[in-house]
């Protein structure tokens, strides 16, 4: 289990670092500043769960069921936060095209 959470925070870990540097230059020219914020947002806080992931993983044994728990509940939350944001964030771009 450890090896899965450590691999999720990688994930989650360089993909915000991938939307992030899309996020300072390319979707710059597409998105409103309020948009871009938005967007920005949705990046920090999978970034958070990105680094929280990596500490649980490399300092708990996910014996416990708790443990486990915490694991699907802040992989799950991120995703359900951070995707909505980005949907949101790109949702007026989409009406133009």
């Amino acid at each position: 289990m450890n090896n899965i959470v450590i691999i999720t925070a990688a994930l989650l870990g360089a993909l915000a670092i991938i939307l992030g540097a899309f996020g300072a230059h390319a979707f710059k020219k597409i998105l409103s500043p309020e948009k871009l914020d938005s967007f920005e947002v949705g990046v920090r806080y999978q970034m958070y769960a990105a680094i929280t992931l990596l500490i649980l993983g490399l300092n708990l044994s996910f014996e416990y069921q708790s443990e486990r728990v915490a694991y699907y509940l802040i992989t799950s939350g991120t995703l359900l936060f951070s995707l909505s944001i980005y949907f949101l964030s790109f949702a007026e771009y989409w009406k133009k095209i």
